[in-house]
């Protein structure tokens, strides 16, 4: 999990900016990792447990509709009810430790399955920067090596596939294919950082 120390330890960052990230590091560790449907709990307690939180709708909606989002960041996944709400669920978790399409199974974004954050060695500058989900800026962290890129993104519990999905998003935009986790050309990735 991503502690202060290591938020404090970016350099070329202004402090709202790392008081951003410290806000978040919690849902950002829900939101890149597995978590596993149970049964047992409420609908809002799995969706806390996997980085998101409903909410009532403002205006005209079915009966019993919530809106769902992240708790990260507040983007709106959809308005589903409970039933329905609990089948993304579970078609989440399933993605989330397969990653791959599971026929009949409700959508999933790409951008469900991706961290906010992430820090990538970028060759061009000769240093890791901090890229953010669905984003074009990043923050350059002076004397970083590839290796202290590894560890600050398996500190978050990223695996590989992420991380490069994040990758081929900053470069080639977050629409290409391959930044999809669930993208076939991700398949021979190690599991683990």
């Amino acid at each position: 999990m991503m502690t202060m120390t290591s938020i404090n330890q970016l350099t070329n960052i202004d402090a709202s900016s790392k008081t951003a990230v410290a806000r978040n590091a919690v849902a950002v560790q829900r939101l890149a990792g597995r978590f596993s449907y149970d049964a047992l709990k409420s609908p809002a307690d799995n969706l806390s447990a996997a980085g998101y939180g409903c909410r009532r709708i403002a205006g005209p909606s079915r009966t019993g509709e919530r809106e769902i989002y992240r708790l990260c960041d507040n983007r709106v996944v959809g308005q589903m009810t409970c039933p329905e709400a609990t089948s993304w669920l579970k078609a989440l978790a399933a993605a989330r430790e397969s990653f791959s399409l599971v026929d009949g199974a409700p959508e999933i974004s790409r951008f469900d399955l991706l961290p906010d954050y992430c820090m990538i060695n970028f060759a061009s500058c000769g240093c890791g920067i901090l890229i953010q989900q669905r984003s074009y800026a990043y923050v350059r962290r002076e004397g970083t090596t590839a290796g202290d890129c590894e560890k600050f993104n398996r500190d978050l519990g990223l695996i590989p596939r992420q991380v490069a999905a994040m990758t081929f998003g900053f470069i080639s935009g977050w629409t290409a294919p391959f930044a999809d986790p669930r993208h076939p050309a991700h398949d021979g990735l190690p599991a683990h950082l």
